[in-house]
């Protein structure tokens, strides 16, 4: 992008910090280093004959704000722990053959799945993210909304995520950039915002927080998971303020008989927007040193899916308790 912008990073409730950023275009530096960009030669747009922000593009928006739709899958039931399936095995315990008394029965095995460590269970995730793009956020005009949609997967409890960066989250979602499709459809939808247009205003935040530094931010390829009742245990709050508690986010969607299940915490480390545009003054990280904050919260509604768990298994909703307002300099 040719201008800096502003970011106004707001909570749901209220809470504001001026932050600074721009997504990455990928290929477009807008520098003086090559490859040559429409800044390294005389045909750019920087002059009186372009349009009002100055970005190449004839979007005109002053906001952003981000929501998804989630689907875990749980992984099947009726295996046992690992690869070496005893117990659904014709020679196993069940088998007529093969008692307790042998050597070679499973349970006497070094072998056997039952003194084996336990693996991991894997979920799998599909995820619809939708960005909205706001003419204007304070009036509460919209102006279209991207949808980028990705698969991936998800491991549940405490040590997810084995690295220590959050030793508190409960859960770890790591989507595949490689499956990121933008579905935005203008033509059959017309509330979609049109990619190109979003290329070319060099502002496709969409693409950009879901593919990988230094292409582009990242963040919401990683989303490590709190359960509500941790978050009230451990006594955390989504905001650095304090008072975006789990009991307030749920009184906060009450109203739409919509159950708070878990918080979404991005990886604010370097090369993301979180870092670059200051998250961390105004959202809680995990706790004690870790490098996740808050950025979502996950919900259900009950009537549809009724399951209960520090994991995720079907139908969710994500919402983010931070907004973007563009203000160019």
């Amino acid at each position: 992008m040719r201008n800096l912008y502003y970011l106004l990073l707001a909570a749901v409730l209220g809470l504001a910090m001026s932050l600074y950023g721009c997504p990455p275009t990928g290929g477009d530096d807008d520098d003086d280093t090559p490859p040559e960009d429409d800044d390294d030669n005389g045909n750019d747009d920087d002059d009186d004959d372009d349009d009002d922000d100055d970005t190449g593009g004839d979007l005109d928006f002053d906001g952003l704000s981000f929501s998804a739709s989630v689907t875990v899958v749980a992984p099947a039931m009726g295996d046992d722990d690992d690869e070496r399936d005893d117990d659904d095995s014709a020679d196993d315990d069940d088998s007529a053959t093969d008692d307790d008394d042998s050597v070679m029965d499973d349970d006497d095995s070094v072998m056997d799945d039952d003194d084996s460590v336990e693996p991991v269970e894997v979920y799998t995730v599909m995820i619809d993210y939708a960005f909205s793009y706001w003419q204007d956020i304070n009036a509460g005009v919209p102006l279209c909304d991207q949808h980028i949609q990705l698969e991936g997967e998800a491991i549940f409890g405490y040590g997810s995520v084995e690295d220590g960066s959050c030793n508190n989250c409960t859960g770890l979602i790591l989507f595949d950039p490689a499956s990121a499709v933008d579905v935005s459809n203008p033509a059959a939808d017309p509330d979609h915002c049109d990619p190109a247009e979003l290329d070319a205003e060099g502002a496709n935040f969409g693409m950009a927080l879901t593919t990988p530094s230094p292409d582009g931010y990242g963040d919401f390829l990683d989303v490590a998971t709190i359960d509500a009742q941790a978050m009230t245990d451990l006594g955390l709050t989504a905001d650095a303020a304090g008072e975006l508690t789990a009991d307030a986010i749920q009184a906060n969607i009450a109203d739409y008989g919509l159950l708070h299940t878990h918080g979404g915490l991005t990886n604010n480390v370097a090369g993301s927007l979180g870092d670059a545009s200051g998250l961390s003054s105004v959202a809680s990280n995990g706790g004690g040193g870790s490098t996740y904050y808050f950025y979502f919260y996950f919900f259900r509604n009950p009537e549809t899916n009724p399951y209960e768990g520090i994991d995720m298994n079907g139908e969710y909703g994500g919402q983010a308790h931070w907004i973007i307002t563009f203000q160019p300099q």
